[in-house]
């Protein structure tokens, strides 16, 4: 009687215990399941690492060398990615990041600010760059760059308050660079004008003849400046243009000084190459104005030759204004071939649309050969010509 009794305890209590264990594994699960959502909901959630950057503030104590806070010990192998095209050592502005996934540095560069930021997790990590720039329009380019090299990408134009998304593989940068080709015009024409007034002591009367060709010039770009800084683009094109007609003509004139023995050829070239360098600031003045979004590529296909290469020249219209007469063509270093040789030609291009032409580029030395695209339009009877650099 009592083996049986204790039989029966024996069979409840292993019962039980079983009874608590699936109870036990069912709690598990459900808790491990509400958890493994619950993970999902946040990595689904979770947004871009947002980047804040005002123009108007500046960071404060001592600064490491840009590529040191960048890429740590990668810095002393060689030069840095973004060496040649922007220089991130000037007076440093403060960012504002949300946690510490990334390395940045923003600092001041002539007529504009530079922001670089780096990736050095093994994911990828989206990014929102705010950036708060002074009054006028700002060319804004991206150098994304990696072990395996770098590219260049032309934005649309930023003013004001700019948001720039983007994302970053792991292990990799990018370089923000905005600046305001309205100071950067500004600059070249006073070194226009300094380099005019030193060849008044050999040739007085060529100075004063191309001293008076620049005369509409600062009134020109005083006005443009701000009819863009109050974003009014349409006005502003009309005084742009006006300056480029007026930087055309000096340009004539110093080049049939040059030819004709009347201007040095030494004062002659550095006139030419000031002047050249405003044309280049009014002309990048004129397609922030017009919000035109020019690139510039070169890849290599594997069905071609190894010393072969593909410029691909590309224009966007995000403006509300139609483009007439567009041009676009490639040109390379003395060592590189580029067909066809003719620029392709758009009769307009409407708000909304792009225009791409693809040139072929045979490098016939050994050594690096410099490509670059270029775009040229007319506007108000003047025209306006961008270089594009590829990397």
């Amino acid at each position: 009687m009592l083996g049986k009794r204790a039989s029966r305890t024996l069979v409840r209590e292993v019962a039980s215990a079983v009874l608590l264990a699936l109870a036990a594994s069912v709690v598990l699960l459900s808790t491990l399941r509400n958890s493994q959502q619950e993970t999902s909901h946040e990595l689904t959630v979770a947004g871009p690492v947002l980047l804040r950057v005002d123009a108007a503030r500046e960071a404060q104590g001592p600064h490491e060398q840009a590529s040191v806070v960048l890429l740590g010990d990668a810095a002393g192998r060689g030069e840095a990615p973004w060496h040649g095209w922007v220089w991130l050592d000037g007076p440093r502005l403060e960012v504002e990041t949300e946690g510490n996934a990334v390395r940045t540095v923003a600092a001041r560069i002539p007529y504009g600010v530079a922001i670089a930021v780096y990736n050095p997790t093994e994911s990828p990590l989206p990014l929102r760059l705010s950036v708060t720039l002074p009054g006028g329009r700002y060319v804004a380019e991206r150098l994304v760059f990696s072990d395996g090299g770098k590219r260049l990408e032309r934005l649309q134009c930023a003013r004001g308050h700019s948001e720039k998304p983007g994302m970053l593989p792991p292990a990799s940068g990018a370089v923000y660079r905005f600046t305001n080709p309205m100071a950067r015009a500004s600059a070249a024409y006073r070194r226009s004008m300094q380099r005019i007034f030193e060849l008044r002591s050999v040739r007085a009367d060529q100075a004063r003849k191309l001293g008076a060709s620049l005369h509409e010039c600062p009134w020109n770009l005083t006005r443009g400046s701000a009819a863009l800084a109050r974003s009014d683009p349409r006005e502003a094109l009309s005084y742009i243009h006006r300056a480029l007609l007026t930087v055309r003509h000096a340009q004539a004139l110093c080049s049939n000084g040059v030819g004709l023995r009347r201007i040095p050829r030494r004062s002659g070239e550095q006139i030419a190459a000031e002047l050249d360098e405003l044309e280049a600031a009014l002309g990048e003045a004129s397609v922030t104005a017009l919000d035109l979004v020019p690139s510039a590529t070169r890849q290599h296909s594997p069905e071609d030759a190894p010393n072969v290469w593909r410029v691909c020249v590309t224009v966007r219209n995000a403006g509300t204004e139609s483009i007439a007469a567009i041009r676009l063509w490639a040109t390379g270093s003395s060592d590189c071939k580029i067909e066809p040789v003719d620029a392709a030609v758009f009769d307009v291009l409407r708000p909304g649309q792009a225009a791409s032409a693809t040139f072929k580029a045979t490098v016939e030395t050994d050594g690096p050969c410099e490509l670059a695209g270029h775009l040229a339009y007319v506007r108000k009877n003047a025209p306006a010509h961008v270089r594009l650099p590829c990397f």
